[in-house]
């Protein structure tokens, strides 16, 4: 079990705008590498983005799987951002928390052509350091109210016996030759996900019979008619299983 490392008052307080300067000197010292991975386990924080969050909460933390630099805010605030291995600019979420007790949290996903911004005094005004944040999701812009559209892609969802997993075309029409293909599993068993980058599949005559994507030296390929989960390394098959798309 991760210990706790933030005090109480610290937290109890980020929300009532009351900070006292000792509260300050409590962030700072998650301002280094080998430390800033605590802030977000701590159940503290954690309670308190669920409340700003509500049901966007589990997919901004998910994104916290490998942990950038942080540093300290024009404010004296924290700056805090994280990614999903190998998807740096697919998968990622930032945070920055305020001495005055403001939070401010935004997200990407790869099946959003928008970024994800909510900050706990509602304002429209993006933090500067999520502004700066944002530069590397190049033309992506933010959505700072409710968005579900999916502007330039399309998305759908398969299920097999062991997983829930929903494939995103950033090209366009699903069925339309893309190397912008994203997978976005979910274990049955556990819960436990996974997000992957990778490319449609065509036969001799042109046409897109599946895709395909790479963690590490695991493929993950689907065929679509009819409907197959192949997770394979080399040539030794893993795990093959048929599914079915759902609506």
């Amino acid at each position: 079990m991760i210990k706790k490392y933030l005090a109480v008052a610290l937290f109890s307080a980020l929300f009532t705008g009351v900070v006292e300067t000792s509260s300050a000197l409590e962030l700072s010292q998650y301002n280094k590498f080998d430390t800033v991975s605590r802030i977000i386990n701590d159940s503290e924080v954690t309670d308190n983005l669920r409340k700003m969050l509500e049901n966007h909460y589990q997919t901004f933390i998910d994104n916290f799987d490998v942990f950038g630099e942080p540093h300290t805010t024009k404010g004296g605030g924290l700056f805090v951002e994280g990614w999903l291995k190998d998807l740096y600019r697919e998968n990622a979420s930032a945070l920055v928390i305020n001495p005055d007790g403001k939070i401010f949290a935004a997200w990407v996903v790869p099946e959003s052509d928008v970024i994800q911004y909510q900050s706990s005094d509602n304002s429209q005004v993006i933090n500067a350091d999520i502004q700066r944040w944002a530069v590397r999701f190049n033309t992506m812009h933010f959505a700072t109210t409710e968005q579900s559209l999916v502007v330039g892609s399309e998305t759908k969802k398969l299920d097999t016996e062991k997983f829930t997993i929903s494939l995103i075309n950033k090209c366009g029409h699903f069925d339309s030759e893309c190397d912008k293909m994203y997978y976005l599993g979910m274990r049955k068993s556990d819960n436990s996900t996974i997000s992957l980058k990778g490319k449609t599949v065509h036969d001799s005559a042109g046409k897109i019979i599946g895709s395909t994507y790479k963690n590490g030296e695991i493929a993950y390929t689907v065929t679509y008619a009819p409907v197959k989960l192949v997770v394979s390394k080399g040539n030794h098959v893993l795990v093959e299983q048929s599914g079915q798309w759902l609506k």
